[in-house]
Order: C-alpha cells, then sequence, then structure tokens
C-alpha cells in the first residue's frame, strides 16, 4: 500500500518526538502534563497505525486491497491537524492546546484507525470465507450416513480456522494456515460418497466447490437434477475475479 514521503504515521510520529525534546527541558508544569498526555496518545496512536499499515502492505501483496482503499479525505485532515500542531510547538507551544486543534486531530486519528480496521477485518474474513466454505453446496448431503463425517470434518476445520485467525493477520504464517486449512478442506470434498447421485453431477459440485465452474460447464442434465432435487439454492454465482491464491 503506497504512501506519499510524508505520511500521516511519519508526520504524528516526528511530532512525538518534538514533544518529548520540549517537555524534557520545560518547567511549566500544566504545559508539561498537557505534553506528557499528548505524547501517550500519540504513542499509541503510533503502534495503531504501524500495525494497521503493516497488515495494509501484508493484504495488498495478495492483491486483496482496492484501489479506493484509504479514506483519503480524513487521512488529509489529520495530516492539516498535524502540520498546525507542529507549527504550534516551533513558534509558540504554549498554544498547543488551544481551539481544540489536538483534540479534533486525535478523535480523527481514532476515527481513521477504526475505518481501517474495519475494512481491513471485512477483507480479511472474505478472504478466509471464500477458502473455507467449500462445503456449502453439499449441506442437503448431511443426513446421509455416507457424507455426515467427511462434512462433520470440513465444519471443524473452518471453525478451528476462523477462531485461530478471529484477528488480522501479522505475517506470512496466517496466509500459510489458510492455504493449509484450504487444501485439507478440498481433500475432504474430493472424498465424498455422495450415494446414488449421477456422476456427471458430483463431479461438477465438487468443483463448483473447490475452484469455481464457468456456467458453460452446467449441462442441461446436471442443472435439471439439481432442480428436482431443490439444490440450486445452494449454488452461487460470481462475476468477480477470484484473488491470488
Amino acid at each position: 500500500m503506497s504512501t506519499p514521503k510524508s505520511t500521516f504515521l511519519a508526520q504524528a510520529t516526528d511530532l512525538q518526538v518534538k514533544i518529548v525534546k520540549i517537555g524534557s527541558a520545560e518547567k511549566n508544569k500544566e504545559l508539561l502534563s498537557h505534553f506528557k498526555g499528548v505524547h501517550e496518545a500519540l504513542e499509541q496512536h503510533v503502534a495503531n497505525a504501524k500495525n494497521l499499515f503493516g497488515t495494509g502492505k501484508l493484504l495488498q501483496d495478495h492483491d486483496l486491497v482496492p484501489k479506493d482503499f484509504l479514506p483519503r479525505g480524513k487521512v488529509a485532515s489529520v495530516r492539516r491537524k498535524i502540520g498546525t500542531l507542529r507549527k504550534r510547538l516551533k513558534e509558540n507551544r504554549s498554544e498547543l492546546m488551544t481551539q481544540n486543534t489536538w483534540a479534533s486531530c486525535e478523535k480523527e486519528a481514532g476515527e481513521v484507525g477504526d475505518i481501517l480496521n474495519t475494512k481491513l477485518g471485512a477483507i480479511w474474513a472474505q478472504y478466509i470465507r471464500e477458502r473455507t466454505e467449500k462445503a456449502e453446496p453439499f449441506a442437503p448431503f448431511r443426513q446421509m450416513e455416507s457424507c455426515a463425517e467427511v462434512l462433520g470434518e470440513v465444519e471443524r476445520v473452518a471453525q478451528e480456522l476462523n477462531q485461530a485467525l478471529a484477528d488480522l493477520p501479522r505475517s506470512e504464517a496466517d496466509f500459510a494456515k489458510v492455504k493449509k486449512a484450504e487444501a485439507r478442506i478440498s481433500s475432504l470434498i474430493a472424498k465424498l460418497d455422495l450415494g446414488d447421485v449421477p456422476k456427471p453431477v458430483e463431479q461438477f459440485l465438487k468443483r463448483a466447490s473447490q475452484s469455481g465452474v464457468s456456467l458453460s460447464e452446467l449441462s442441461e442434465d446436471v442443472l435439471e437434477w439439481l432442480k428436482k432435487k431443490k439444490l440450486t439454492a445452494n449454488l452461487r454465482v460470481s462475476t468477480a475475479t477470484r484473488p491470488r491464491p
């Protein structure tokens, strides 16, 4: 996720450093108290921003981040406020807290973090969901003795993965866990015994659940069988480009 050289994160870090330097030499207790509060808040914002940008870069490396991802209006607003605060520190540091500029800056920085966290979380959840919900087309077969155990194991693998990766990804190891679970689920589905289901239908369902199939592969015979068994509701058509594995 590329950003301008002078990023919000860099500006906030620079502001944090300047406050520490000024605070160490300032004798005014009230002003020192203000600086301490701002410094502590900035430490938290900087740490949060580093984590979010790290996750964003990781997801971008897997082609999962859309172009309009950043809330650019809010980011620009926060950067303007940081610029104002830096100027006050340089020219008249006693005015740091006036006109609620810092309070507004802190509030908007928190809002930017919340927006990014929500967007990144949605992208990550979708990535996991696409790779673990491969058994949905087979839900009607759950009551079959030959399918119950396998589908139960698929569900267990998916649940364990979702619990383990409830937080945002921090490294490639998290993606490796998803891919390992996806391979396990695909392997289990390949072993499903659908009983007297026609072979073309069985093959279609398994391909659809694992790598997806084009509409041209949905023959009239397969479609009629699916309609007769009322299974079409368990299939979904998507026009989206699949993300890179």
